[in-house]
């Protein structure tokens, strides 16, 4: 049966519903918000793939998931340089090689 991971979904859709707002209300698209969630997608794919996995610790996979919540709060507190540097140290903690093709494809 195929899982659908209902988070990721739910974390786009409200940062998309803040920028339908924000354009609704004259104001430019908070860029800011579609890099964080672009990498958050990222990382919560990752955590999910590792603990289906089952090949690393759950202790890793929940300081992951508490440096996922820190990241979510520092971008919405406008600091988004901070918060992508969080999601990366979570990348490159879970799946070293993975880091350079993350950084490629959302690039700062």
């Amino acid at each position: 049966m195929l899982r659908i991971p209902w988070k990721p979904f739910g974390v786009v859709a409200g940062l998309a519903g803040l920028g339908a707002i924000a354009a609704m209300a004259g104001e430019p698209t908070p860029t800011f918000a579609v890099k964080c969630a672009e990498r958050d997608l990222q990382v919560v794919k990752l955590i999910e793939d590792r603990g289906r996995a089952g090949n690393t610790a759950s202790e890793i996979l929940a300081d992951a998931a508490r440096a996922q919540m820190r990241a979510q709060a520092t971008c919405r507190q406008g600091r988004v340089g901070a918060a992508l540097v969080t999601y990366d140290r979570i990348i490159a903690k879970l799946d070293p090689a993975r880091l350079g093709a993350v950084q490629a494809r959302y690039p700062d």
